[in-house]
């Protein structure tokens, strides 16, 4: 049986890879070994579609989108300001705006297809949020670079002010924050009745 550490009323308002407005009734934190199936596994038991996936890729994201046709499930690609420097094979840079791409998941089986072929993105520290309803944007802002000079940046942010509950995984997927304004989220009852392959412990 897997160990779920569960942190309850853990809030974090503004992480480095998201912020959150309107304070949400409940925000716990979780960490787990195998993260990525313990989202798989949640989900699908929660059976609620759609569920919204918000993540950030590199500039080579053509099997995403393969993955993400070949399920016929609803996509957005659009892209931040951030911009970020590569080296390529020949030795070159290659400079790109950073993509983010929002999906529409349907059904299980598409969910876990998707978060299989794309949790690595989370562990290289992308951007990966999961909602139950569509509440994620982004806002493009001006600032300074480390060497003084302008540059535009993007920040993500999770809406909590709506009747949602969403799920943002931290860095290098270490775990992740849960926030929701639904009662079933007061406390860990719903998570042990849901996961029984899973032990739920309560840390302070």
């Amino acid at each position: 049986m897997t160990n779920v550490y569960f942190y309850p009323d853990a809030y974090s308002e503004k992480d480095d890879l998201f912020e959150v407005t309107g304070k949400p009734k409940y925000a716990h934190y979780i960490e787990v070994d195998e993260i990525e199936k313990f989202l798989i596994d949640y989900l699908c038991v929660l059976n609620k579609f759609p569920v919204y996936l918000t993540l950030t890729t590199y500039n080579d994201y053509e099997e995403i989108e393969a993955l993400l046709i070949k399920l016929k499930q609803e996509y957005l690609v659009e892209t931040l300001s951030d911009i970020v420097y590569s080296s390529t094979e020949d030795g070159g840079i290659l400079k790109y705006h950073i993509p983010i791409i929002k999906v529409k998941i349907t059904n299980v089986k598409a969910l876990e297809s998707i978060i299989s072929s794309t949790f690595w993105l989370a562990e290289s520290n992308c951007k990966y949020i999961l909602s139950t309803s569509d509440n994620v944007s982004y806002k493009t802002e001006k600032g300074k670079d480390w060497r003084g000079k302008d540059v535009e940046y993007s920040t993500i942010f999770i809406d909590m002010t709506k009747e949602t509950t969403t799920m943002g995984i931290t860095h290098d997927a270490h775990g992740l924050y849960l926030f929701s304004n639904l009662e079933e989220y007061s406390s860990i009852v719903n998570l042990e009745d849901q996961l029984k392959n899973y032990k739920i412990v309560t840390k302070e």
